[in-house]
């Protein structure tokens, strides 16, 4: 029996087709993100605050959070560490929960 899918970026063009698909297959999903939306809290703007526990009964993960010229707008230093210092975060988490 497959565990929970735990999916970034579900409210988002991509992410909601991808989470779409899932459902209609019968999958178990876990969306994370910041909006309250999501089952999980998970800002990709406060990395260092990512825990391990929004992770845990998950076997999968899909990052479908993507940067947006907005992140951009507002700061280059946040759109870049959203893209790539969270991702890495992200990964370190998932992979410590197992």
């Amino acid at each position: 029996m497959m565990g929970q899918i735990a999916i970034l970026g579900a409210s988002g063009m991509i992410g909601s087709a991808i989470a779409k698909e899932l459902n209609d297959n019968g999958h178990t999903l876990r969306t994370l993100g910041r909006s309250s939306s999501n089952q999980r809290l998970l800002d990709l703007y406060n990395p260092d605050a990512i825990e391990t526990s929004v992770f845990e009964g998950c076997d999968t993960l899909i990052h479908a959070a993507g940067v947006i010229d907005e992140d951009f707008k507002t700061s280059s230093r946040e759109g870049f560490l959203k893209g790539t210092y969270a991702a890495k975060k992200i990964a370190e988490a998932a992979f410590d929960a197992g």
